[in-house]
C-alpha cells in the first residue's frame, strides 16, 4: 500500500513524493474555483457572483473544519505510526472519523435552520437572498463530503499514500466543470446548476476516497465505534486548531481590508483587492504545499526519535520552499500586468492593480520559514506555538498594522498595500525566533 517509506527513504525523496501531489491538488483546486466563477459570471451575471460571495465565508469555515480534522488527525496518527503502536493507530483513526461526524452533522442542521440569519449576516439583501439560499443548500449538503475526503486523504498520507488527495480533487474538479457546462450553459438553471455541480462533484470525490479508505480499514482490521478517547481527541483538536485558524483568518482579513479600501479608494479598491487575492493564492501553493508535506514526515521522525533526520528535514524544507516559491514570485513580479490581465481588461485599472500587486508580493519568498514553523510545531504536538504562529501573520500583525497605516498615518489605500510586505518580514523574523530554541535542541 505504501508509495513512500518513511523509515528508509531519503528526506529529499520523501518531500518530493508527498509535496508534488499536494501542490498539484492545490493548483487544480484553485483552477477549478476559477472555472466555477467563470461560468457563473458569464452565464448567471453579477448577481450570480453575489450569491457565491455571500456564501464564501461559510465555505472558508467548512474548509477550516476540513483542515483542522485532517491535519490534526494526520499529525497525531503519524506519531503513533512512528512509535509502531497498532492499537493507538486504530484508535486515532476512529477518533478522527467520530469527530468528523460529531462536528459536521450539527453544522449542516444549523446551516439549514438559521440559513436566512446567516446569509443576512454575510451581506445578503432582498435581491440576493433567494439565490444565496439555493447555493447554500447545496454547499451545506456537500460540506460533510468535502471534509470527509480531506480527512481520508490526510490519513492515507500518514501511511505514505500521497496521491489520493490529487486523484480525488481531479475527479471532483472534472465533474464539477462538466456539470457546470451542462447545467449552467445548456440547461440554463443558473445558480441551482452551479450549486448542484459543486455538491455532486464533492460526493464523487468522497466515494473515490472512501474506496481507498475501506482498503486501509480492512488491512488494519478496524471496527469503528462511536466512542471517544479524551487524550487523542484533545491532541487532534489542539494540533488541528492552527490549520483551522489559517483557513478561517483569510475571510476575516479580507472583510477588514474590504472596509478599509472601500472607505479610502471606493469600490475600485475592493475590486483591486479581489483581483490581487485571486492571483496571490497561487503563490501559496509551493510554500504551503512543501511545508505541509513536511508535517507527516516530521511527526514520524519525532515519534521514532530520529533527531538527526528531523534537523535535515527542516533545513531542506525551508530551502526547497524558498527556491520554488521564488521562481513563481519572479514570474509574477516581471509579468504582473500580463498575469492580472487574465481577469481584467480595463487598461487604467490594470496598470494600477499591477503596481499594487508588485508591492503586495515584494518579499513573499521569505514566508517559506513562516509556513515551515507552523507545520513543524504541529508535528511536534506543540499546540500553543502552532496556534500562535498561525494567527500571528494575519490576525496579530496584518489587521492592526493595516488599520494603523490607513487610519492613524492617513496613508489611505496605499497603507493596505505596504502592510503586506511589512507583515511578511515581521512574521518571518518571529518564526525564526520561535523555531530557534527547538532547532538547537535537536541532536547534531
Amino acid at each position: 500500500m505504501n508509495s513512500v517509506n518513511f523509515e528508509k527513504e531519503k528526506i529529499s525523496t520523501l518531500l518530493i513524493k508527498i509535496a508534488i501531489p499536494l501542490m498539484i491538488s492545490m493548483l487544480v483546486t484553485e483552477l477549478y474555483n476559477m472555472v466555477d466563477t467563470y461560468f457563473v459570471s458569464h452565464y448567471v451575471g453579477s448577481l450570480g457572483i453575489a450569491y457565491i460571495m455571500i456564501v464564501f465565508p461559510l465555505q472558508r469555515f467548512i474548509a477550516a473544519m476540513a483542515s483542522m480534522l485532517g491535519t490534526g488527525t494526520s499529525a497525531t496518527l503519524s506519531r503513533q505510526i512512528g512509535l509502531k503502536d497498532e492499537e493507538n493507530i486504530r484508535s486515532v483513526i476512529n477518533q478522527g472519523v467520530n469527530l468528523v461526524l460529531l462536528f459536521m452533522v450539527p453544522i449542516i442542521i444549523l446551516l439549514f435552520i438559521f440559513q436566512d440569519q446567516i446569509l443576512y449576516a454575510f451581506g445578503a439583501s432582498a435581491d440576493t437572498l433567494e439565490g444565496a439560499r439555493i447555493y447554500l443548500h447545496y454547499i451545506s449538503i456537500g460540506s460533510i463530503f468535502i471534509v470527509g475526503t480531506n480527512f481520508i486523504s490526510r490519513v492515507l498520507i500518514s501511511f505514505g499514500e500521497s496521491k489520493l488527495s490529487l486523484q480525488a480533487t481531479l475527479i471532483g474538479a472534472l465533474i464539477n466543470v462538466l456539470l457546470d457546462y451542462i447545467l449552467v450553459v445548456h440547461v440554463k438553471i443558473g445558480i441551482t446548476g452551479a450549486g448542484f455541480a459543486t455538491m455532486f462533484s464533492q460526493i464523487c470525490g468522497f466515494i473515490y476516497a472512501l474506496s481507498h479508505f475501506r482498503k486501509l480499514q480492512k488491512k488494519l482490521n478496524m471496527k469503528f465505534k462511536f466512542e471517544f478517547n479524551k487524550i487523542f481527541v484533545k491532541m487532534i483538536l489542539t494540533i488541528g486548531l492552527a490549520a483551522f485558524l489559517i483557513e478561517l483568518e483569510d475571510g476575516i482579513v479580507i472583510g477588514v481590508l474590504n472596509n478599509l479600501l472601500r472607505d479610502s479608494m471606493g469600490d475600485k479598491g475592493v475590486v483591486i483587492l479581489g483581483l490581487i487575492t485571486k492571483v496571490y493564492m497561487f503563490l501559496f501553493i509551493t510554500s504551503f504545499g512543501i511545508s505541509s508535506a513536511m508535517q507527516p514526515i516530521a511527526a514520524y521522525e519525532i515519534g521514532a526519535g530520529r533527531d538527526y533526520r528531523l534537523k535535515d528535514l527542516i533545513k531542506k524544507t525551508i530551502f526547497y520552499s524558498f527556491i520554488t516559491t521564488a521562481i513563481v514570485w519572479l514570474i509574477c513580479m516581471i509579468f504582473s500586468k500580463e498575469v492580472l490581465s487574465i481577469f481584467l481588461k480595463d487598461e487604467e485599472l490594470l496598470t494600477e492593480a499591477a503596481e499594487y500587486f508588485r508591492i503586495v508580493i515584494s518579499v513573499f519568498p521569505i514566508l517559506a520559514v513562516y509556513y515551515v514553523s507552523i507545520f513543524f510545531f504541529q508535528a511536534q504536538g506543540n499546540a500553543r506555538a502552532s496556534v500562535l504562529a498561525s494567527i500571528m501573520r494575519q490576525l496579530l500583525i496584518m489587521i492592526p498594522l493595516s488599520i494603523v497605516l490607513v487610519k492613524v498615518f492617513n496613508l489611505g489605500g496605499y497603507g493596505v498595500w505596504i502592510a503586506y510586505p511589512i507583515t511578511d518580514i515581521l512574521a518571518s523574523i518571529i518564526s525564526v525566533l520561535l523555531m530557534r530554541n527547538n532547532f538547537k535542541n535537536l541532536s547534531k
